[in-house]
Parts: structure tokens; C-alpha cells; sequence
């Protein structure tokens, strides 16, 4: 069994139910319901296509990642917009974190 994040995911992105489903190709408000309830089990190819909606990864949609925090989303976006000298600066940085000698 999995722990959908469904309705988390959905409500932190400040999205209705119906406003999801209107997303998702041939998706109703109810078979939103009905998967955020467990009441029907998502398909695999529904699961991809919601993870793609929500921009999240399946194992964070399926509850088997915790849920990455808007500290480590900021510096993985900072990261991203150093130059190679500066991202291998802060690697190096990062790296020295550990050593309390």
C-alpha cells in the first residue's frame, strides 16, 4: 500500500479538485475525490501524468520521499544559477560542513 499525497500536494499548490482534474485529460472532480479517499486506486499512467500537474517526483506523490522544504528548494535554485566556479566553490564549502576536527 502507498501513502498518496494527493490532497497535500494539491492544497499547497492552492488548486481545487476540480481545477486539477480540469488539467488531467479525461479526469472528472470525482475520480479526484475518489483517489485523494483511496476509494479508487491511480493507475500508473494516471500517477505520472499528476506528478507531471503537481511538478513533483512519483515517489514524493506516493508518499515514499518526505516532501523537499522551501529552504533546500532556495538553495537548490541559488545553486543552479552559479556559474561552474562558484557551484564548485560551494560544493567545496558544502564538503568542509562535516569536518568538526
Amino acid at each position: 500500500m502507498y501513502n498518496l499525497q494527493l490532497k497535500r500536494l494539491r492544497e499547497e499548490r492552492g488548486l481545487t479538485q476540480e481545477q486539477l482534474a480540469a488539467r488531467l485529460d479525461g479526469v472528472s472532480k470525482n475520480v479526484v475525490s475518489f483517489w485523494e479517499t483511496g476509494r479508487t486506486a491511480l493507475k500508473l499512467n494516471d500517477a505520472c501524468a499528476l506528478a507531471d500537474v503537481l511538478e513533483v517526483s512519483l515517489d514524493e506523490l506516493m508518499g515514499r520521499t518526505p516532501p523537499i522544504t522551501d529552504a533546500a528548494a532556495r538553495i537548490a535554485e541559488a545553486f543552479s544559477q552559479l556559474d561552474p566556479v562558484g557551484q564548485a566553490r560551494a560544493e567545496a564549502y558544502m564538503d568542509g560542513l562535516g569536518d568538526k576536527t
